[in-house]
C-alpha cells in the first residue's frame, strides 16, 4: 500500500506550547477537556493531511455529526488506515 505524503507543513511548535501554558491554569477537569480537544483536532489534521485536496468533500467525512465527525470515529479510522499504532503490551 501506498501511503500519501502529508500536504501540510510540519507541526507549528506555538500550537504546543500554547496547549501546554493552557494546561497550568485549567484545574483537572478542564486539563481533561483541553487534552481532549487538543488531540482531537490534531487526529483531524493527521487524517486530513492523507485524504484528497477537496475541502468541502472532506469536511462532509470529518465535520461534525459526520461519518469521521467524533473522537472516537477519527481515532478508529486512523487505526485502520494505519496512521495509528496500538500500544503493545509489557506482559
Amino acid at each position: 500500500m501506498v501511503k500519501k505524503k502529508s500536504k501540510k507543513k510540519p507541526e507549528n511548535l506555538d500550537d504546543w506550547d500554547g496547549f501546554f501554558t493552557e494546561c497550568l491554569d485549567e484545574s483537572d477537569r478542564g486539563t481533561v477537556i483541553v487534552d481532549a480537544a487538543f488531540l482531537d483536532e490534531h487526529l483531524r489534521e493527521l487524517i486530513e493531511a492523507f485524504l484528497i485536496d477537496k475541502p468541502k468533500e472532506v469536511e462532509l467525512l470529518l465535520g461534525n455529526d459526520r461519518p469521521l465527525g467524533s473522537f472516537g470515529a477519527r481515532t478508529r479510522a486512523a487505526y485502520c488506515l494505519g496512521l495509528l499504532k496500538k500500544k503493545n503490551s509489557m506482559t
